[in-house]
């Protein structure tokens, strides 16, 4: 019988947040936590602008869950296009751009609150599923 954690349980919050850590510590990543609960490790670094709230922003990466099942995966060549501050992206996602700078990668790991909640997002993603979005790099749409 498998246990939908609740957003309001505090034993299934400490539950994803133990899953969590031990996937880190699994995959020797380094990641910055903020007071979200998003982790984040951006590994590389060039000279890019910052986002500003409603720029438009093409983003390549990779969704798993935290077993490694791929849900979506964007390309270069077929990016995700959206813009920022518009409710258009999973909170969590938005948040670690807006740590980032253009041109800059990092891996991501979003709990499920800041991803698609306890709902899921109705089509790949199970309700109360924590994300691991690998290679996330961005950049501008200049108009």
């Amino acid at each position: 019988r498998e246990v939908i954690p609740s957003v309001h349980d505090p034993d299934s919050i400490a539950w994803t947040t133990v899953e969590i850590q031990e996937f880190i510590k699994r995959h020797r990543f380094t990641m910055d936590s903020t007071g979200t609960g998003l982790r984040y490790e951006v590994y590389e670094h060039p000279q890019g602008r910052a986002p500003q709230p409603h720029d438009e922003v093409l983003l390549s990466y990779k969704v798993h869950s935290l077993s490694g099942t791929l849900f979506y995966e964007f390309t270069p060549q077929r990016p995700d296009t959206f813009r920022l501050s518009e409710a258009m992206q999973v909170r969590g996602l938005e948040e670690a751009l807006y740590l980032m700078h253009e041109g800059e990668k990092a891996r991501l790991v979003l709990p499920a609150h800041l991803a698609y909640g306890m709902i899921g997002d109705d089509r790949k993603i199970p309700g109360a599923t924590p994300l691991w979005v690998k290679k996330a790099g961005f950049q501008f749409v200049v108009r």
